[in-house]
């Protein structure tokens, strides 16, 4: 398994850019919420628990929505 920055790379190649009508605000959202705090994490090593404790410091500055909208993607 890849790091979490490897597989979000290979997230936004295959699918984002090729299914989203607006891809820069799915990588905005990646480079934001999540790439700061997991980028080298091994992706099989990330748990439940973790997913949680990320979108908690979304909504912690705020922001319910955008948690939601992480947590979609």
């Amino acid at each position: 398994a890849g790091t979490v920055a490897e597989l979000a790379e290979e997230f936004v190649q295959r699918y984002v850019l090729r299914e989203r009508k607006h891809p820069e605000q799915v990588q905005q959202m990646l480079d934001r919420n999540v790439l700061p705090f997991w980028r080298r994490r091994k992706a099989q090593d990330i748990t439940p628990r973790d997913v949680t404790l990320l979108l908690d410091r979304v909504v912690d500055r705020g922001s319910k929505v955008m948690a939601n909208r992480v947590a979609a993607v």
